[in-house]
């Protein structure tokens, strides 16, 4: 069972940032140090460089307290030989003093009183390089050279005692600046101890109260442990259960991508019984015009051979007005015949016998003719007359008319129901395509709610390795504490 954790330590600051300020505090702290120890350094080298310059400044100043006697050199040595070649070492020797001179004259660190002694040094040497210039120059006689040389060694030997007292001054101001020097580098030392203790007793300090928190955080974890146990039951539990509803949904939506797939089969299925009826309807209508046509054909037969009977009457009763006319022709001709054969006989002479001939062949002929009018009018009184007795074939037309009546009936509800048919059919193909829409929607739906569970069940399977390395965690903290 889950164990509650003290509410006063959620109060606290966390582990981690107690440790990360422990961790920039000391990075200050050492920060400081490094500071302070590179001030130390700075100043001591500082101040190393003041004592080296001021002990390079009395080792100018000894060095040009030297090189005063080189002008007494080449004097003593024209007091001796009198040649001429020594005046050259001379002003040589002359020259080299007044770089030196100025050089020790720009030394920084030179007080009044060196820069009063220093003077007192160029007046003195001013003394001995005049005569120096006399002696080059031959103002000076040679007899009474040795004088004034003995004169200027005398001027050089106290501007060298001049020199050395500026020397002893630069040597005590060197000897105070050292000791000055070494207490401050023994107070930077004291002080930089000091600062290290401080920092010590302060990491100390920090690290207790880190401990405290970690003994916390300690009590805590083993709380924590017990949780993850139960939270690592309950996500395994939960991630069963969630793969097997992702199993269960992709079972349903292969189901609804097969019903989607059937639901657009029977869309077109649809689509061509919408044009088989709207091809039955277009065939009604046409078989329909057609009966009607041919039942308007029908009865104007029917009317027609209604109206045979009193027709063939007539016809009948001309035929025979057109026998009895056939029958004064031949008559006529006969009597034609008989006039030109008793007008032959009475008058032979003024009539031509061709002629009579004639008039008999054309007698003949009509005769002839007129038996053949006579035989077709016969075949046209039989035909008449059996044109005139079918009553049968009127009545089989009438039951035809009827038939095709009721054919055109057929026809016309035929094409009724095929179109109703296919308002029916457009009534289906809309309910089919807005039922597929939905199962289009529904499968994006359940797709999309099946991906959910697989990262779902990716997600716990993360939990569950976090749970699992907290409880790791855990363990490996209470061992630790």
């Amino acid at each position: 069972m889950n164990r509650q954790v003290d509410p006063g330590t959620s109060r606290q600051r966390s582990l981690r940032g107690l440790a990360r300020r422990n961790f920039m505090l000391s990075l200050l702290l050492f920060l400081v140090l490094i500071g302070i120890v590179f001030a130390s350094s700075w100043r001591g080298s500082l101040g190393m460089q003041h004592l080296e310059n001021e002990y390079k400044d009395q080792f100018r100043i000894e060095q040009f307290k030297a090189s005063l006697s080189n002008i007494m050199v080449p004097m003593n040595d024209f007091t001796l030989t009198a040649e001429e070649k020594n005046f050259t070492k001379l002003r040589q020797a002359v020259a080299d003093y007044r770089k030196s001179y100025d050089s020790v004259k720009a030394i920084p660190g030179l007080n009044g009183q060196d820069q009063k002694a220093l003077n007192q040094v160029a007046g003195l040497m001013s003394e001995v390089m005049n005569m120096a210039n006399d002696v080059a120059d031959n103002k000076i006689p040679a007899d009474q050279a040795a004088q004034v040389t003995l004169l200027a060694q005398n001027l050089v030997l106290a501007a060298q005692k001049k020199l050395s007292v500026i020397v002893s001054g630069l040597e005590s101001r060197l000897n105070e600046r050292s000791v000055q020097y070494q207490q401050d580098t023994r107070m930077q030392m004291y002080i930089l101890l000091a600062f290290i203790v401080l920092i010590v007793l302060l990491l100390e300090f920090l690290n207790r109260g880190l401990l405290s928190r970690a003994v916390v955080v300690s009590k805590a974890s083993s709380s924590v442990a017990e949780s993850v146990g139960d939270i690592l039951e309950v996500s395994e539990l939960q991630s069963g259960a969630t793969e097997q509803q992702s199993r269960f949904m992709e079972r349903v939506t292969k189901g609804l991508a097969l019903i989607a797939d059937a639901g657009k089969k029977m869309t077109v299925n649809i689509k061509a019984l919408e044009k088989n009826w709207k091809i039955a309807a277009s065939f009604a209508r046409g078989g329909a015009a057609e009966a009607e046509a041919l039942a308007a054909g029908m009865a104007g037969v029917r009317e027609s051979m209604i109206a045979i009977p009193q027709r063939v009457a007539e016809l009948e009763s001309r035929l025979e007005q057109v026998a009895g006319g056939l029958d004064r022709i031949q008559d006529i001709a006969d009597e034609s015949q008989l006039l030109v054969l008793n007008a032959s006989i009475d008058g032979s002479e003024n009539v031509p016998g061709s002629f009579t001939g004639e008039v008999q062949r054309m007698a003949g002929q009509t005769r002839e003719y007129l038996d053949n009018i006579r035989a077709d009018l016969q075949l046209a009184v039989d035909a008449a007359s059996r044109v005139a007795g079918s009553n049968d074939d009127v009545k089989q037309l009438e039951s035809y008319l009827e038939s095709c009546g009721q054919t055109v009936d057929v026809l016309k509800r035929l094409e009724s129901v095929s179109l109703k048919n296919i308002e029916a059919t457009l009534i289906l193909l809309q309910g089919a395509e807005r039922q597929s829409d939905r199962n289009v929607k529904i499968l994006q739906a359940l797709q999309h709610i099946s991906e959910l569970l697989h990262i779902s069940g990716d997600k716990m399977k993360a939990h569950k390795e976090a749970s699992a390395r907290l409880s790791e965690a855990s363990e490996s903290l209470l061992h630790m504490s």
